[in-house]
């Protein structure tokens, strides 16, 4: 089952349930590896905006994410 849209913002970090991956209405088979290929990609290639905004969201999920 390939994601086929797996960034960060499509990741939950909880400290109750863990790692969890949302908004699969792009789901589709495919074969293994292809959704860490495109995701990489993906992240490689973006330019993300330098404001505070995106800052925040950083620092939220890297502190949901640590015990």
């Amino acid at each position: 089952m390939l994601h086929l849209d797996l960034h960060p913002m499509n990741v939950i970090l909880s400290p109750r349930q863990g790692v969890y991956v949302i908004d699969w209405t792009d789901a589709a088979a495919g074969p293994a590896g292809f959704d860490g290929a495109l995701g990489y990609v993906e992240m490689a290639t973006v330019t993300l905006p330098d404001d505070s905004s995106t800052s925040r969201i950083g620092l939220r999920a890297g502190h949901v994410g640590r015990r």
